[in-house]
């Protein structure tokens, strides 16, 4: 809800901490081997330029909403720094250039939560998102600094267009972005209800596996967006991942007829709907079950998966 406003997002806390020397991170900023002084604008929400007057608004209604203080909330969204001639000047933050602020801003000012949406904006142009080496690198710092003062980092990337059926291939930049974190969740269109999103645990270094969780945005009755948990669910990931379009037309006719019906239905009521071959139907159908595709509740007869996956 703060993606118009902010890249970064940072929930205070009372306390103050020193950089850790360990880190390796002396110089890398790019002001500072120009000789340049660093500065810091950490607004609070209710301290926006004017010029985002509305958006500020828009956000902390939201906020509140949600049961939060924007008072509590720091936007850290572009760094001011001075040159030699005393002109000041104002750059939008990103890892390639001010890895080092930043760094020392989140261990001064101990924020508990860090939000950052989207990655790859804030990355910069000399951090390949591609790039195993460069990612890795980058996440170490974030992981040095999430350890030394306590605090979660909340990263935000999109998926791909890829089709892999491996959740960890769908997000966007290198596998080490997935590999490095501790704990990995996928939003996805539910599959029986437009209006509904999936929250699926792809990784969980920490636990065991949890379910599904399955949403809806909402507005409230001054027209505030608030999310609404309708409970879990048990729905493979793999065909939620799966376009559309990468099905054969005969694919796609057996799924609109088994998402239609209230029941599993044969091979022989399937043919006659579709207007499929019954032999051909038979193979298709032991395909789209070894892929996931549909399931068999009972011998001989075939359903889709969100059907017996019922909200808890």
């Amino acid at each position: 809800m703060t993606r118009h406003i902010d890249p970064i997002a940072a929930h205070a806390c009372p306390g103050e901490r020193k950089l850790d020397p360990r880190w390796g991170l002396r110089g890398c900023g790019k002001h500072e081997s120009e000789g340049l002084e660093l500065g810091f604008n950490l607004h609070r929400y209710p301290s926006f330029p004017s010029s985002h007057s509305s958006g500020k608004q828009h956000a902390s209604r939201c906020i509140e909403a949600a049961g939060g203080d924007p008072s509590h909330i720091r936007l850290f969204n572009f760094v001011k720094w001075r040159d030699s001639a005393g002109g000041t000047h104002l750059s939008s933050l990103t890892f390639s250039d001010h890895l080092l602020p930043f760094v020392e801003t989140i261990a001064r000012t101990c924020p508990t939560l860090v939000i950052i949406d989207p990655l790859l904006t804030i990355l910069g142009s000399r951090i390949n998102a591609s790039n195993d080496q460069q990612i890795r690198e980058t996440f170490r710092h974030l992981t040095n600094l999430a350890r030394s003062t306590n605090c979660t980092f909340l990263i935000v990337r999109h998926l791909n267009k890829g089709s892999s059926g491996n959740p960890l291939y769908q997000g966007g930049g290198s596998i080490g972005i997935i590999g490095t974190v501790r704990t990995g969740l996928l939003v996805t269109q539910h599959p029986a209800d437009e209006k509904q999103r999936l929250l699926v645990a792809i990784k969980n270094n920490s636990s065991e596996k949890a379910s599904n969780l399955t949403y809806q945005v909402i507005a409230n009755e001054r027209g505030i967006p608030s999310i609404q948990w309708l409970g879990a669910n048990n729905y493979p990931v793999a065909p939620l991942l799966r376009p559309v379009s990468s099905l054969s037309f005969e694919r796609q006719d057996i799924l609109k007829v088994l998402q239609a019906a209230n029941r599993p239905l044969s091979p022989k009521e399937l043919a006659a709907q579709t207007g499929q071959d019954h032999t051909l139907l038979r193979q298709l159908l032991r395909r789209m079950l070894n892929a996931g595709d549909i399931i068999s509740p009972a011998y001989g007869l075939y359903t889709t998966p969100h059907h017996l996956s019922p909200e808890k």
